[in-house]
């Protein structure tokens, strides 16, 4: 799964994660290694807002 988050990371990317009993320990998990690894990318998180106003991730492009 984190390869497939990489792999389709980009400007404007919503990632979206259920978090079903069964797969709980392995998104918490991905989460912990893939936010930080994201980050260090520049990408940043953000909260969605009602109507998808914003995205998930955007990446910071120098003005």
């Amino acid at each position: 799964m984190a390869l497939f988050v990489f792999r389709n990371a980009h400007p404007g990317a919503i990632l979206v994660l259920h978090d079903q009993p069964n797969t709980l320990p392995a998104t918490i998990e991905l989460l912990r290694r893939a936010v930080p690894a994201l980050r260090q990318c520049g990408y940043r998180f953000v909260s969605l807002e009602p109507g998808g106003q914003n995205p998930a991730a955007a990446k910071s492009w120098p003005a």
